[in-house]
């Protein structure tokens, strides 16, 4: 906040505990070693596996701030702001903190990784479908995604090349989670692919440099 004139200048967010009524859904990207005695091959197949793993993790996200601020350290002191908040309060947050990444996209906005699973599922567009998950719940993802792994072998190869990929305005927001200790372990958003990525509460970089002080 601008205190001179009260100005929201930006805004960061943190959820304390997410997917605690439906879950929170993710796919986990897995690999599955096939093999033929008889044609003596091998064959390492990927699958996208509906997953739980982040239910009860504390979630860092919403980060906004004017445009006029970009480049001027303001979107990192809000991300860090986020971290100062856990450590001054760790019993309100989980011992996991995750954050996900917006998706790869095309030039014309185009998700080829909803494209190729979800737009089959659900008789939505993405940015409807997308909306309906933040603002009503995850309940209709476990009502309609499909239930059993995804091979990714059958995918396009754009929805594959997607799988984990983060937005190219995502870029900059990814390094500083990277920097604050969080790993990407092969989670995915279940609607655009983008990367999901965690770290240990008490491991966060920001929270192991925080002190309270007057």
């Amino acid at each position: 906040e601008d205190l001179a004139d009260g100005r929201v200048l930006g805004i960061a967010a943190v959820y304390p505990r997410i997917g605690e009524r439906h879950g929170f859904f993710s796919y986990k990207l897995t690999k599955l070693v096939q093999r033929s005695e008889l044609l003596g091959r091998r064959v390492d197949v990927e699958l996208l596996t509906l997953s739980n793993d982040y239910t009860g993790a504390t979630e860092v996200g919403s980060l906004a701030i004017r445009p006029e601020l970009r480049g001027t350290s303001a979107g990192r002191l809000l991300a860090r702001s986020r971290y100062m908040l856990i450590a001054a309060f760790p019993h309100l947050f989980a011992d996991r903190v995750m954050a996900e990444m917006r998706g790869w996209q095309d030039e014309d906005g185009r998700s080829p990784f909803w494209d190729a699973i979800g737009a089959r599922f659900f008789d939505l567009p993405f940015e409807e479908a997308d909306r309906l998950s933040a603002v009503e719940g995850a309940g209709f993802i476990a009502d309609l995604m499909p239930k059993q792994p995804i091979y990714t072998a059958l995918l396009p190869e754009d929805a594959r090349q997607a799988i984990g990929r983060a937005h190219a305005v995502s870029a900059k927001a990814m390094a500083m989670l990277m920097d604050e200790d969080f790993r990407y372990e092969a989670h995915v958003d279940v609607f655009d692919g983008g990367p999901q990525v965690h770290a240990a509460r008490d491991k966060i970089r920001t929270v192991q440099d925080s002190r309270s002080v007057q």
